[in-house]
């Protein structure tokens, strides 16, 4: 799975056919999405698609009426006993367990107030956060989250 080719579709409806195909196409199950007739209520403003054989979280939120993906969430892969994990190439030439010090060099500048545990920056049209255990010495990515910049608006 190419992670820029995914990121492609934030801010997108979950239902597009061209998302729907992509995930399908790479063995992301699409049953838990949320039903097309779900409309916005007090109580549930956002929802969470998860696929720990891919490492990846899509946060959906609403645009209106629509379900949209509003950001994705990387993480490690991890088997369900039964089958493999899938790989993935993560965009910017971002990895897991990256040391902190390659951040800046291939994101450039931290955004936002620097915290222990993670580091925004801006990259093209991407709000990118990178999350670290902060008693690791290298402080090396644990969770990547990329959502569009002017959705931090």
């Amino acid at each position: 799975l190419k992670a820029a080719d995914l990121i492609q579709f934030l801010e997108k409806p979950i239902y597009d056919e061209a998302l729907v195909l992509f995930l399908e196409t790479h063995n992301f199950s699409t049953k838990k999405f949320p039903k097309k007739e779900r409309r916005r209520s007090l109580s549930t403003r956002s929802a969470n698609v998860t696929s720990k054989l891919h490492g990846v979280e899509l946060r959906l939120g609403f645009d209106g009426l629509e379900i949209i993906l509003t950001e994705i969430v990387f993480f490690k892969p991890q088997s369900d006993g039964l089958q493999a994990v899938y790989e993935i190439e993560y965009p910017f030439g971002l990895h897991l367990n990256q040391k902190i010090d390659e951040y800046s060099t291939l994101l450039g500048e931290t955004v936002g107030f620097i915290e222990p545990h993670y580091h925004s920056y801006i990259l093209k049209n991407y709000a990118v956060s990178i999350f670290f255990d902060p008693d690791d010495q290298y402080k090396r990515a644990k969770k990547i989250e990329i959502s569009l910049k002017n959705s931090l608006t």
